[in-house]
């Protein structure tokens, strides 16, 4: 067995020789004739050439993924073309005033920035602030528009006519360091403090009565508060009380066909707008309301029984009516 695979092994080998008429043929050796004798003149000149021999360049060191990342630092700066390869280029320290004077320009610009931008931010309205904002304007709109109707409406019914309108004089504007009026006469004093009042005396019908000096009998200064404009009134008296509407009708309507007055319309006329009722008959409904926002301030000039008295009406912030007799 071991000389059969030898016998295939060497068949396999002649197998795979080159063919007899493939092979090359036997190249006959050149026949040189023998050099004569040459002249000089004819000796060709041979110049000698030195070879050029380049430097043979180191081979290129190949480094791994690792090596080319945290390598970078350890790598000494490659030369600038044209540069002397043995003169070293290595970057001279900048010294503190360099530094200082590129550093504070960037520092104060930065800061001028950052400051900017927080302006701008600041002064953006959030989505919440708006709402307030717009909020807060609606509101101011819608009380200035009822303040303007408000307004429209007092001066609507100061300058109307008929039994609605008050039936007296315009009350003329004094300072609070006027002089004592005289006996009659009414002036309005704003801005006036309640403690410069003197003591209050009496409070009806939503108006109070103060007496600068409470328990003389003199001739002495008196106001009342209650009234739209929030200025208190000014007037002269020896003494001034309250009257409610009941008490007025008692003293007024005692005759059966009494003769009414100026100041009697305008009461009958308040008291058909509230109470409904007609003329010198009592209130039915809404007493209440008839004697929280009436009522009747009498002065007297002197005091005693001299006989001498001022009746004035006084509806819902308003002076409606004077009765001197």
């Amino acid at each position: 067995m071991r000389y059969l695979l030898l016998l295939v092994v060497l068949s396999f080998g002649v197998a795979c020789g080159e063919p007899r008429e493939y092979r090359a043929a036997p190249v006959p050796a050149p026949q040189v004739e023998p050099v004569k004798d040459t002249p000089q003149s004819l000796t060709p000149e041979v110049t000698e050439i030195t070879p050029s021999v380049e430097p043979a360049k180191a081979p290129e060191k190949k480094s791994g993924f690792f090596s080319r990342v945290f390598g970078q630092r350890d790598r000494a700066p490659t030369p600038p073309e044209g540069a002397d390869p043995s003169v070293a280029t290595a970057a001279e320290p900048a010294s503190p005033e360099t530094l200082e004077a590129v550093v504070t320009p960037v520092a104060v610009e930065s800061t001028a920035v950052d400051a900017a931008v927080a302006e701008t931010v600041e002064a953006a309205p959030t989505p919440r602030k708006a709402r307030l904002e717009r909020r807060a304007e609606r509101r101011a709109a819608r009380q200035a528009a009822r303040a303007k109707a408000k307004a429209e409406r007092e001066q609507r019914r100061s300058n109307r006519s008929g039994v609605f309108a008050p039936k007296v004089p315009p009350t003329p504007l004094v300072s609070a360091d006027s002089g004592r009026l005289p006996y009659g006469q009414f002036a309005k004093v704003c801005n006036l403090p309640t403690n410069k009042l003197g003591r209050k005396v009496h409070e009806a019908g939503g108006f109070t009565l103060y007496d600068t000096n409470f328990g003389s009998t003199k001739l002495r200064t008196h106001y009342v508060t209650g009234f739209r404009d929030k200025c208190v009134r000014k007037f002269s008296a020896a003494l001034a009380t309250f009257g409610d509407p009941y008490l007025h009708e008692f003293i007024h309507y005692r005759q059966r066909r009494p003769k009414l007055s100026d100041l009697d319309k305008e009461y009958e006329a308040i008291k058909a707008r509230v109470c409904k009722a007609p003329t010198l008959k009592r209130c039915e409904k809404n007493q209440a309301e008839l004697i929280n926002s009436t009522t009747f301030l009498s002065l007297y000039p002197k005091f005693g029984t001299s006989g001498e008295r001022a009746t004035i009406l006084l509806h819902r912030g308003y002076r409606y009516a004077e009765d001197f007799s």
